[in-house]
C-alpha cells in the first residue's frame, strides 16, 4: 500500500509516474487526471 503525494489517497495499485517531474509516483487516479489534462491542454479545450 502507498500513499499519493498528489491527493492524500491510499492505493494498492501499480502507481503511475506524475508528468510535472517525471520521476514521483503518483496514485493511479492522479495519473489518469494529469493524462486528460495534457490531452485537453494539447487539443486546445478547456478542463473543467
Amino acid at each position: 500500500m502507498a500513499k499519493c503525494p498528489k491527493c492524500g489517497a491510499l492505493y494498492y495499485e501499480r502507481p503511475a509516474i506524475s508528468r510535472k517531474d517525471n520521476k514521483t509516483e503518483i496514485c493511479p487516479s492522479c495519473g489518469l487526471r494529469e493524462a486528460m489534462e495534457a490531452y485537453l491542454r494539447a487539443s486546445g479545450k478547456e478542463a473543467d
